[in-house]
């Protein structure tokens, strides 16, 4: 079916899937790294020069989850992509890609007093059934027009794929 092609712009359905499958013999935890992962540790291994080795992503993972203190998934799984895919992956792309596009960006949420209060809040206020940011979304109300509040989810994405399948072909064929 053309729904399960993978898709050349955000994450297909297809791609979802084999995560998810993929994931099903791991515990919680590593399930919940596995869906951060973009690249598998022996795809790592494939690309590096021979007899070099990589760093295991996971044990970032594994020390940020051991570190945390509390019984709450949600908050301890929040924690670790705070400390691990934000630290590493999130700030760094958004600091890349937009300076080869001459943007000064500023990620207002990652505040540190912010993300500190944010940490506070009691968790059944984070959703609203399906809908996730629900305190965000009604102060947005109040200043913000609906067209810009419907506004889909954007951001800055390091084109692999068009890059794989145009210019770097060759090379990866």
């Amino acid at each position: 079916s053309k729904l399960l092609l993978r898709s050349q712009g955000r994450i297909g359905i297809k791609y979802q899937l084999d995560k998810i499958h993929e994931a099903l013999p791991f515990d919680r935890d590593k399930r919940h790294y596995w869906w951060r992962t973009i690249i598998t540790e022996n795809e790592k291994g494939n690309l590096l020069r021979h007899g070099s080795t990589c760093d295991e992503t996971y044990r970032h993972y594994k020390k940020a989850f051991d570190e945390y203190e509390g019984g709450d998934a949600y908050r301890r799984y929040s924690y670790a992509d705070l400390c691990v895919w934000w630290r590493y992956m999130g700030l760094y792309q958004g600091d890349i890609i937009s300076m080869a596009n001459s943007l000064e960006v500023r990620m207002p949420f990652m505040d540190h007093e912010l993300i500190e209060l944010a940490s506070k809040v009691p968790r059944k206020f984070l959703f609203k059934g399906l809908k996730t940011k629900p305190m965000i979304r009604s102060i947005a109300e109040r200043y913000l027009t609906d067209d810009i509040i419907k506004m889909p989810k954007s951001g800055f994405h390091v084109p692999f794929s068009d890059w794989i399948n145009n210019e770097l072909l060759d090379y990866f064929s």
